[in-house]
C-alpha cells in the first residue's frame, strides 16, 4: 500500500507498507494530511518496510545491535529497524516506529523554521489560543470545552507553530474511559461494559487457579483506550487550519482542596525552556536508539534541542504567557465552566 501525506505543503511523506499495524498508526497520526499524490521529488520523508531495506557491509557494531554505515544510515536488525537522518530526504525502513513519526517530521519542519509543540490549540470567540500542558493534565478536557461552546479545533495533542503562527495538526484522539463524558460519547467501550459485568462475580473467587487465569484473560481483552477523528466528535467543519497566535496558557494541575482556577504570568523564556522539555519527554522511549546515533554520526541531540528552544523562545517573547493551576480537587464539568468564563470576560 501507497500513501502519500502533505503537511501544509511544508513536510512532505511517501509511505509505502504492507504492515497493516503500521498503517493504523500512520493513519491515526497524520491521516488528515493524505494527498491522492506527492512526486518523489518533492518528498521529505520516505517510509518503507525493513524488507526493503538494502544490504550494507562494513558496518559498525556496537553490542551486535546498532549497525552504523558509512551511508549514513543506522540499521538495528533485531528491531527491523533503519534510518537515515543525515541526508535529506529522510529514508526510514521498519516494521514498527522505534522512533516516533512525529519526531521524523519535527526534523523536517525545523529546517522550515516550525516546529511541533506539545500543546491543544483552539479558536475562541474570535482569538487563538495556544494551551501547552504534559501529557494528562486536561489538553482534551479543555479542548472540548471550548468546541462545544462554539470553537474551532488546531489540535488536540500536538500543533505546529513558528514566531506568530499555528498550524493545524488533528490527529485522533486517544480517548481513555474518562474521556467519555468531556467528549460527549455514549457508544464507546462496549466491549469494556460486558467484561465487566462478567469480571465482577468472578473477582469473588479469585482465589482459585481457574478463575484468575480467566481472570487474566479478560482484562488482557479489555481496550485500553480507542482512536476517534476529531471530525467524528465534533463534526465534519470542526478543524481550522492555521491562525496567528494571540494567547498563550501553560496548564498545570496542582495538588490541593481549592474549588477554583488561578490564572498567573510566566515567563516567557522559563515557558520556553519547559516546552521543549514536555515535547522531548513525548519522545522519551527513542531516546537510547537516537543518543547512539548522535555518537556515531553528525546528527546531534544536543543542537536539536537548542534548535527547538531558540523557535519557542522567539515565539513566546512577543507575548504575555500565562499558567493556569488547575487544582486536583476540581472536576471536569466545574474546570471547564470557570475556563470559559474567564476566556469569555477576556480580561487582559
Amino acid at each position: 500500500m501507497i500513501k502519500y501525506f502533505n503537511i501544509h505543503n511544508i513536510v512532505k511523506i511517501k509511505f509505502e507498507s504492507n504492515v497493516s499495524s503500521k498503517i493504523v498508526e500512520t493513519m491515526h497520526q497524520i491521516g488528515e494530511f493524505e494527498e491522492s499524490f506527492v512526486e518523489d521529488k518533492n518528498i521529505n520523508i520516505f517510509i518503507y518496510d525493513h524488507s526493503k531495506c538494502p544490504k550494507f557491509e562494513n558496518s559498525i557494531v556496537i553490542s551486535n545491535y546498532y549497525y552504523y554505515n558509512s551511508n549514513n544510515y543506522l540499521n538495528i536488525p533485531i528491531e527491523k529497524f533503519c534510518f537515515n537522518f543525515i541526508d535529506v530526504p529522510f529514508v526510514v525502513y521498519c516494521e514498527k516506529f522505534l522512533i516516533p513519526l512525529s519526531f521524523l517530521i519535527e526534523l523536517i519542519l525545523l529546517t522550515k523554521g516550525y516546529s511541533l509543540i506539545h500543546a491543544a490549540a483552539a479558536k475562541y470567540k474570535g482569538k487563538n489560543y495556544l494551551f501547552p500542558a504534559f501529557g494528562g493534565v486536561g489538553k482534551t478536557t479543555t479542548i472540548s470545552a471550548i468546541i462545544y461552546s462554539g470553537g474551532k479545533l488546531f489540535g488536540d495533542d500536538m500543533n505546529i507553530i513558528n514566531e506568530r503562527k499555528i498550524l493545524s495538526y488533528p490527529s485522533d484522539f486517544s480517548i481513555y474511559p474518562y474521556h467519555l463524558d468531556i467528549l460527549k460519547i455514549e457508544n464507546g467501550f462496549r466491549i469494556d461494559k460486558i467484561l465487566d459485568k462478567i469480571i465482577e462475580p468472578l473477582e469473588k473467587h479469585k482465589n482459585y487457579r481457574a478463575i484468575k487465569l480467566l481472570l487474566l484473560i479478560l482484562y488482557s481483552i479489555k481496550i485500553k483506550y480507542i482512536n476517534m477523528s476529531p471530525k467524528k466528535i465534533f463534526g465534519e467543519n470542526c478543524i481550522i487550519k492555521e491562525g496567528q497566535i494571540e494567547e498563550i496558557y501553560y496548564l498545570c494541575r496542582l495538588e490541593n482542596s481549592l474549588d477554583e482556577i488561578t490564572v498567573k504570568r510566566i515567563n516567557s523564556s522559563d515557558l520556553a525552556e519547559i516546552c521543549v522539555n514536555v515535547l522531548f519527554q513525548e519522545w522519551y522511549q527513542s531516546m537510547a536508539i537516537l543518543y547512539t546515533y548522535s555518537a556515531l554520526s553528525k546528527f546531534s541531540l544536543t543542537s536539536l534541542f537548542s534548535e527547538i528552544k531558540d523557535i519557542f523562545r522567539r515565539t513566546f517573547a512577543h507575548y504575555e504567557c500565562y499558567q493556569i493551576k488547575i487544582p486536583s480537587s476540581l472536576d471536569n464539568l466545574n474546570y471547564q465552566k470557570q475556563l470559559l468564563h474567564y476566556l469569555s470576560k477576556n480580561p487582559l
